[in-house]
């Protein structure tokens, strides 16, 4: 027993602190964002596929595809962030990830379609995983329990909000091309405030 309760959490700030900081709102955003997308993407995805001729057969290997290419993004992002750095990385996922949603909404053919959400998931899993890698960069791990809680809270909320808002709008228009348009603006929006947040 004894000694400095910082030193021997490593240091950083409190939750306290974190919550007056603009950075932890700018990440907190951000990941509510990519949440929104992310959910948002695997609830309506095998629906979207439908929509534009395939069979339930061939729309549910979207998921697969999408799952694949997340497996692929989490194994390599944190690995290539420890040499090339947690921005540039996350930046690179971010541009997998809005291009490879710009080509969703774009594409008719079914092999598009899911090369789409394989890229997908490679972009959405190195742009989660490295924003997780953020946060000790940025605030210490002195209160990283609570800070992350807090942060989560913002992602869920996003995982609620987003597959419910293109479902809402689905059942309005009886179309998808609002919400599969809009997504790579959303993603764009998220990669603009983790800049902004992990700016030196």
């Amino acid at each position: 027993p004894g000694g400095n309760p910082s030193a021997a959490y490593g240091g950083g700030v409190t939750l306290r602190e974190a919550l007056a900081d603009p950075r932890q709102w700018c990440l907190n955003v951000a990941w509510l964002l990519l949440g929104g997308v992310i959910f948002m993407i695997g609830v309506h995805a095998v629906p979207y596929l439908k929509d534009h001729g395939a069979d339930l057969a061939t729309a549910s290997l979207a998921l697969t595809a999408y799952g694949a290419g997340s497996v692929a993004g989490r194994l390599t992002s944190g690995a290539i962030s420890d040499r090339l750095g947690t921005r540039a990385t996350s930046l690179a996922g971010y541009a997998v990830e809005v291009g490879a949603l710009v080509a969703l909404a774009a594409s008719s053919s079914e092999a598009a379609l899911l090369g789409a959400m394989f890229g997908f998931g490679i972009g959405a899993a190195a742009t989660d995983t490295t924003l997780v890698k953020a946060i000790p960069d940025l605030f210490g791990v002195r209160a990283i329990g609570a800070i992350m809680g807090i942060l989560t809270l913002g992602w869920r909320t996003g995982a609620a909000v987003g597959p419910a808002t293109a479902g809402f709008v689905y059942d309005a228009t009886a179309s998808y091309a609002i919400p599969f348009w809009a997504a790579p603006l959303v993603v764009v929006l998220s990669a603009l405030l983790f800049l902004v947040a992990t700016r030196r």
